[in-house]
């Protein structure tokens, strides 16, 4: 099996992310057009718990799975790779029946905190996917370890769309017998999508296992690993990716129970305040989710990479790598930040017309509200979970643990305070979030910068984005207001985003903000058609 370049991982990555999130926002806002802001208002008191019991029971365990089979094949000991993937799939399968049974167990009681009783029925529809996903996680892991992505990215493809077209099908049809049971066709919808991104996963690797783990087997010494040794081992490298994973699902997992609740105690009636959730959750929640494509494919290729480059002892590779990541990271992130900052209104319009209303109060006009404040904490959001990943490779995962949990402390606090002012209402939310993403990025940059030494000049990968993020947006804002005069409002925003996205990369390589070097990596795409074939 040949490896992937870092760069090819990392756009194989980014490329199934950013399918996976389009796929995401696909659903999405059709599910909120179906469910509407109270809908969506439940099924976001939902998800938060879930995501906190995928933490704990799979979504930590990947990126410490891959980090010891980079280890091992950096040495050449496949025999351990093997190992302790059966290892790693005992110990997250046990997890995930523990998850399950306590989502099913406490659903009534937790809807009960969250003010919604009727919601425990969208647990018991969820809670079956825990255990398929501990299941995936397995060989996420071991596939990402071997520098091997395709796996990952397909399996997270396939698990998008089928909750596309299963998860809207359900909602859409249980809908008419009420909000409720709208919300848990959507859930239930998950569930079939994660079992059939299982079955896929577990079909690829035993494909795999017989072209190449069996062959490997027989030329090489047959040595015995210890079950015991290597869930110590799996679970020490797991609690540091852990308590990193688990502290921001823990802050939203708060804000599920703390942000109506207060909105509540601010005076504003029960069915407001998860409206007001619900357009937070619907609207920023998926459209924060998409810049975010990138800084997440780049963290999880650097790990396994940089692990593999410290063993070898090349750390000239290591800061080259670190500086791209951190590079490619705010070049994108801008972009969004200006998007969604300076172009709210045509954004919600053109997404979330029929989902949204002005029937008890203005939607819209709260939405565009929280989207432009929530633009300025994309480009915090995307360089904090990049920071994190290159500590973590470097062997220093708990100091992303020590900023990330300071900086729930700041958002909660800042909760308390603005969402019960009610001059900022559920406007105190999105601001909290981003005092949050910039407290945490703020102090793993000066973590970082004690490792590896980052040189990003002024010039070049400051000034010079925001030169062609001007450029950009100059060039949205008079594209669209020549097109609408000949063209639908919505194909002509359309439009005027894509002139403006060509605009702006067009700058970009005219200013020279990457370089030939780095460019010429994508040659490393030619082990893509080969990869597949495997």
């Amino acid at each position: 099996m040949k490896k992937h370049s870092f760069l090819t991982g990392a756009v194989v990555l980014a490329i199934c992310a950013f399918v996976c999130k389009l796929l995401g926002a696909i659903y999405r806002i059709p599910l909120t057009n179906i469910l509407g802001a109270q809908g969506m208002g439940i099924y976001y008191l939902v998800f938060p718990i879930y995501s906190f019991m995928l933490t704990i029971s799979s979504s930590s365990f990947p990126m410490a799975i891959s980090h010891i089979v980079a280890k091992a094949e950096a040495v050449g000991d496949k025999q351990k790779s093997k190992a302790i993937l059966k290892a790693s799939f005992v110990v997250l399968i046990g997890l995930g029946v523990i998850c399950t049974l306590i989502v099913v167990c406490l659903s009534k009681i937790i809807a009960s905190l969250q003010s919604h009783k009727v919601a425990y029925l969208g647990y018991y529809a969820i809670a079956p996917s825990i255990l398929f996903v501990a299941g995936i996680a397995c060989f996420r892991g071991y596939f990402q370890g071997k520098q091997n992505m395709f796996p990952s990215g397909i399996s997270q493809i396939i698990e998008q769309f089928a909750k596309l077209l299963f998860g809207l099908f359900l909602s859409f049809k249980l809908s008419s017998y009420g909000v409720i049971y709208g919300v848990v066709g959507a859930l239930l919808g998950i569930t079939i999508s994660e079992a059939i991104a299982f079955v896929y996963i577990l079909v690829r690797y035993v494909i795999f296992s017989k072209k190449h783990l069996t062959k490997t087997t027989q030329n090489s010494t047959c040595q015995n690993y210890n079950f015991k040794l290597l869930c110590k081992e799996l679970l020490s490298t797991t609690m540091p990716y852990m308590l990193g994973s688990i502290i921001y699902p823990l802050s939203v997992m708060i804000d599920s129970f703390l942000i109506i609740n207060l909105l509540i105690k601010s005076g504003v009636s029960n069915t407001l305040a998860t409206s007001l959730f619900g357009i937070n959750g619907a609207v920023v929640g998926t459209l924060m989710n998409l810049p975010t494509v990138v800084s997440i494919a780049l963290s999880s290729a650097i790990v396994p990479s940089i692990t593999s480059l410290q063993y070898k002892g090349d750390f000239d590779k290591v800061k080259s790598r670190a500086t791209f990541c951190v590079k490619i990271t705010i070049i994108v992130s801008l972009a969004c930040c200006a998007i969604f900052t300076f172009f709210a209104k045509p954004i919600v319009d053109l997404l979330f017309s029929k989902g949204l209303s002005n029937q008890i109060f203005n939607e819209f006009q709260v939405a565009y509200g929280l989207l432009s404040i929530s633009g300025v904490g994309v480009v915090y959001l995307c360089l904090l979970q990049v920071f994190s990943a290159i500590l973590q490779a470097l062997e220093k995962p708990y100091l992303p643990v020590i900023s990330l949990s300071v900086g729930v402390v700041v958002k909660i606090i800042c909760e308390v305070i603005f969402i019960l002012n009610p001059n900022f209402n559920i406007y105190g939310a999105v601001l909290s979030n981003t005092i949050c993403y910039l407290t945490v990025c703020i102090l793993n940059a000066l973590f970082l910068l004690k490792y590896v030494e980052i040189k990003l000049g002024l010039f070049d990968m400051l000034l010079c984005p925001i030169l062609c993020v001007a450029l950009m947006c100059a060039s949205v804002f008079v594209c669209d207001k020549i097109l609408v005069l000949f063209l639908p409002k919505a194909l002509s925003t359309i439009t005027s985003f894509v002139v403006g996205t060509i605009i702006y990369v067009a700058g970009l390589v005219e200013l020279n903000v990457i370089s030939k070097s780095e460019l010429r990596q994508i040659s490393s795409f030619k082990n893509i058609k080969s990869s597949l074939k495997k």
